[in-house]
């Protein structure tokens, strides 16, 4: 467990508040650690600190987060941060924390399990997503910030790209009488923009993401419908019925083989009319390679989209995100 040595007389923060630093902070206490609370950005509880300049107070922060623990290391500023390494570095969702070790900063070198291949299909991203939304409404925290760690809609400048243009070709797109999908709905935070439709079809491949979205938009309820794919069809949407399509941040970590079943699925739905958004991983770009996506090269995306949907009916941007390529159709 902790080397009572090391941090004997330290005061420590933990960051963020999840399952896991809640426990370790619990067996820090019991062995007589000076615990000052949580560092987190989207949590309210009254242990909790966002202000990162009450950090200069601590002697340690230990870190667990998989997912996200670049982007904290990048807002906290003191030499004395640790990471939390579950035993086995498994992922095991179903490990409680305390079997693991403290691993310094300067030689951290990631969360492996999170970042291979074995974490890219449908069957881990189904179990990770629904654990992770669930997690963050049973922890109370606000279901309009969920999603922005992965792109801020109303930024310019997010770490990974241009959101703000994103955000505004999404809606130059949504017309009254609009029947959109949102692929991949997830919490709805790219719903929120499609409001304006008169149909609005939410996908995703966990059974809980819709009481989410109605009690986070109950006055829209009316214009929403549900589909809970299997990760590669989408068989409950009629063929021909969908205006715009709109898929953003979801299939980075999809199996190949089922993102090409989606872009055959994707040109099925469309209206003969139809439009489309689709972010696609893509190999040939280092931060896609350095994040582990799927492998999927350019070239491999330009024979199936010409397959698929003709040469000539889309075009592919390669500026506005770092992390993938967008597809308009």
């Amino acid at each position: 467990m902790f080397d009572d040595k090391f941090l004997l007389g330290k005061r420590v923060y933990f960051c963020p508040k999840n399952d896991v630093t809640e426990k370790l902070s619990k067996i820090f206490i019991s062995t007589g650690g000076i615990f000052l609370g949580f560092i987190d950005k989207y949590k309210k509880d009254c242990d909790v600190i966002k202000t990162p300049e009450l950090v200069e107070t601590s002697d340690v922060v230990i870190i667990y987060s998989p997912m996200y623990w670049r982007e904290i290391v990048e807002s906290i500023d003191i030499s004395s941060v640790y990471f939390w390494v579950l035993s086995g570095d498994s992922g095991d969702s179903g490990d409680s924390g305390d079997n693991g070790y403290l691993v310094r900063r300067d030689e951290f070198a990631g969360y492996q399990y999170i970042m291979t291949d074995t974490y890219n299909n449908m069957s881990s991203q189904r179990v990770f997503w629904e654990s992770h939304l669930r997690n963050y409404v049973i922890n109370n925290n606000d279901i309009n910030c969920y999603g922005y760690t992965w792109g801020d809609p109303d930024k310019s400048n997010d770490r990974l790209g241009n959101y703000l243009k994103i955000r505004d070709r999404l809606q130059e797109k949504i017309a009254v009488h609009s029947c959109v999908l949102d692929l991949g709905a997830l919490g709805g935070k790219w719903t929120k923009y499609m409001l304006a439709a008169s149909r609005i079809i939410c996908v995703d491949i966990n059974e809980y993401f819709p009481c989410i979205i109605k009690s986070r938009y109950p006055e829209f309820v009316h214009k929403l419908q549900f589909y809970v794919s299997t990760g590669n069809e989408l068989s409950g949407v009629s063929s021909g019925c969908v205006d715009f399509l709109f898929c953003m941040d979801t299939l980075v970590r999809v199996e190949k083989e089922n993102i090409l079943s989606y872009l055959q699925e994707i040109r099925r739905a469309l209206s003969p009319t139809g439009q489309a958004i689709i972010h696609l991983p893509n190999s040939d770009i280092k931060v896609c390679r350095d994040m582990k996506f799927t492998n999927l090269t350019t070239k491999e995306i330009v024979e199936n989209m010409d397959d698929i949907f003709g040469r000539g009916s889309y075009t592919l941007d390669f500026e506005t995100i770092i992390h993938g390529v967008i597809i308009f159709i």
